[in-house]
């Protein structure tokens, strides 16, 4: 996916321009080979590639690219453009391939951080062990953040995990904002 040039706003500082990207896209990694479009001096032509529903699918078959093609489809774009981004949907794991579940989704992490992941939300798939191994193994395992604006600590109105995740691609402020699905069980 390919986002559109950011304008600064005349006489603002780099830092003061925020781009919002409101909730990670639900689409696989797509426009790898499109042109990039011409950008007027001060912008700044940044790429959001995104995967989603991953489900620890390390090894490429006929009907999935695998890690090391999205690894390196997604360093192809980068070095074509260096303010590219590779983000992530969720159901990173579970439901994972034998490959991943055999060894606690453990290369699957490994993977994604090598890959370049720079942030996730998480999927319903992250939970199937439960919070507790999100939070004591998924998520310490993980380069990049895991996100979600609608997951909130039991009875409380209080966020269980960061709503948002702001990164700095040369000198934009863009926000990615994490929703995970509603069919999450609540127990």
């Amino acid at each position: 996916m390919r986002s559109a040039p950011t304008r600064r706003p005349p006489g603002a500082a780099r830092s003061g321009a925020l781009a919002l990207v409101a909730g990670l896209s639900a689409t696989a990694l797509l426009g790898l080979g499109a042109t990039p479009a011409s950008a007027a001096e001060g912008d700044v032509a940044i790429d959001v590639y995104s995967i989603n529903d991953f489900h620890g699918r390390l090894e490429t078959t006929s009907s999935t690219a695998g890690a090391a093609v999205i690894s390196g489809a997604f360093q192809q774009a980068k070095a074509e453009n260096p303010n590219s981004t590779l983000i992530s949907a969720g159901d990173n794991i579970g439901a994972s391939t034998f490959t991943s579940l055999s060894q606690q989704d453990e290369p699957t992490l490994d993977a994604l951080n090598a890959m370049g992941v720079s942030v996730s939300t998480l999927g319903n798939h992250e939970f199937d062990q439960g919070r507790d191994d999100v939070d004591g193994r998924v998520v310490p395992a993980s380069d990049f953040p895991y996100i979600s604006a609608n997951l909130y600590e039991k009875g409380t109105k209080e966020h269980a995990y960061a709503a948002y995740d702001v990164q700095d691609i040369d000198g934009v402020r863009v926000a990615f904002v994490g929703a995970t699905t509603e069919a999450l069980p609540s127990s």
